[in-house]
C-alpha cells in the first residue's frame, strides 16, 4: 500500500507525462492512463528508473466505465486514491466548417464527458481515505475552450481578408452590425 496515490489521464505524453513524473517525484504512486500502451510503458519506465512508483492503465476515458475501472484499480492495487488528474484532451486541425460530426463527437467525448466521468468516479473512493481528495480537470476543458476561441479568431481573420480594401470604415461597421448584431461606435 502507498501513502499517496494519483491517477493521471492522458499520461502517455506531453503535459500528462510531466504531471505523472512530478507526482511520482513527490512520492505518489501514479497510475498513468492513456490509449497507447507503448507510450504509457515509456512514461512508467522513466518514472521507475528515477526511483518512483508507477503503473500503466490502458483505456479510453471517453468511456464512463474506464474511469470507474481505473478508480477501482487504484483501490484494489493501493487501497486508496488521493488525486485524479483528468488531463486527457484532444484537438482537431480542420476548420470548423470541414470537421465531420464523428470528430466533433470524439472531441466532446474526450474533452468534456471524460471530465464528468472522472468527477463521478473518483470522489467516493477519495472519501474512503478520510479526506476530500483532489480531482483536477485540466486537459480537455482547456483545449475545448481554446479551440473555440481559435475558431472565432480564424473566422474574423478570414472576414478581414476577404473584405475589399476600399470598404469604408462606416460600411465595415454596418456590415458587422447587420450580420453579427454587434454594437460598434463609428
Amino acid at each position: 500500500m502507498s501513502d499517496k496515490v494519483a491517477i493521471v489521464t492522458g499520461g502517455g505524453q506531453g503535459i500528462g507525462a510531466g504531471i505523472a513524473e512530478r507526482l511520482a517525484h513527490d512520492g505518489y504512486a501514479v497510475i498513468v492512463n492513456g490509449r497507447t500502451k507503448s507510450k504509457l510503458d515509456s512514461v512508467v519506465a522513466h518514472i521507475t528508473a528515477q526511483g518512483g512508483q508507477a503503473v500503466s492503465f490502458v483505456g479510453d476515458v471517453q468511456s464512463r466505465q474506464v474511469n470507474i475501472d481505473m478508480v477501482q484499480f487504484a483501490m484494489t492495487t493501493y487501497g486508496r486514491l488521493d488525486v485524479f488528474v483528468a488531463n486527457a484532451g484532444i484537438d482537431w486541425v480542420d476548420s470548423i466548417e470541414e470537421t465531420p460530426e464523428a470528430e466533433v463527437d470524439n472531441v466532446l467525448n474526450i474533452n468534456l464527458k471524460s471530465q464528468i466521468w472522472a468527477l463521478q468516479a473518483a470522489p467516493s473512493a477519495m472519501r474512503k481515505n478520510g479526506s476530500a481528495g483532489d480531482v483536477s480537470n485540466l486537459g480537455g476543458v482547456v483545449i475545448l475552450f481554446w479551440h473555440l476561441l481559435l475558431q472565432v479568431w480564424r473566422a474574423l481573420s478570414c472576414l478581414v481578408c476577404i473584405l475589399p480594401q476600399n470598404l469604408r470604415h462606416e460600411d465595415w461597421c454596418k456590415l458587422l452590425q447587420k450580420n453579427w448584431q454587434l454594437t460598434i461606435s463609428v
